[in-house]
């Protein structure tokens, strides 16, 4: 286990931490000596300089020449076990599923274990009912009239809109209040804000509430051109219910 930022006594609790430009790291190494996990979050919480506790962080799992991803995750690490645990939690940009490079798939679960001695995974969903499933959908899995999910009878289709706003300046990143105030005119923006997040739990985009920017993501590209004709798609999307 590597770590990297500045140390911070609160009571009995030690955290490594960073600054606003700089974020405290966490790298946990396989045998060979090659990263397998890293984690960086505002704090990191540390037990006995053993275990890992880290709320709202950016995961990366590394898997031969693949990832699975989620950037805004609870994460945990037992050193003796060698465990890890990753799990969404009601927040809505934690809402948003792993993307999981390794299975050219969106994984909708609600928790994620791995041994770093072992090569399974577990994926699993934890709601107290047991009755939502576990969804794995496709990269290129195509929904169409997906835009009429997201929208009023007044307003107009945020999928296409924040499309067009990429397709004309090439950059990823793109002004929330602008999108708004495209997609519902005259409207307050925390009545679209409530779009945005939905949009991160399907995993469409990346939303940062403090400066209103939104971060366009794969998924939402490969729908937009999916809807024009202009690629490729597939159907592949399957549902993993608790006991079946």
């Amino acid at each position: 286990m590597k770590m990297s930022g500045g140390f911070e006594l609160s009571g009995t609790n030690i955290f490594c931490v960073g600054s606003d430009t700089v974020l405290p790291k966490l790298s946990l190494l396989a045998k060979d000596g090659k990263e397998v996990v890293r984690v960086t979050a505002p704090r990191i919480q540390l037990r006995e300089f053993k275990d890992v506790n880290i709320e709202d962080a950016s995961m990366t799992l590394y898997l031969k020449d693949n990832t699975i991803v989620h950037p805004f995750v609870n994460f945990s690490y037992f050193s003796k076990t060698k465990d890890i645990k990753a799990y969404r939690d009601v927040k809505p940009l934690s809402k948003q599923p792993f993307t999981s490079e390794y299975h050219k798939m969106f994984l909708y679960i609600d928790e994620l274990k791995w041994n770093l001695d072992s090569t399974i995974m577990k994926f699993s969903m934890i709601t107290l009912s047991g009755d939502k499933p576990a969804i794995f959908e496709s990269f290129n899995y195509y929904q169409p009239n997906l835009e009429n999910k997201y929208k009023g009878p007044t307003e107009q289709g945020p999928i296409d809109k924040i499309y067009r706003y990429y397709e004309s300046t090439g950059d990823r990143f793109v002004d929330g209040q602008s999108i708004a105030s495209s997609i519902n005119p005259g409207a307050p923006f925390s009545a679209t804000q409530s779009i945005f997040f939905k949009l991160v739990e399907d995993g469409y985009i990346n939303y940062n509430p403090s400066n209103r920017m939104i971060e366009v993501k794969e998924k939402l590209l490969n729908q937009a051109l999916s809807a024009r004709g202009k690629q490729d798609y597939d159907f592949i999307k399957f549902a993993s219910f608790k006991g079946i």
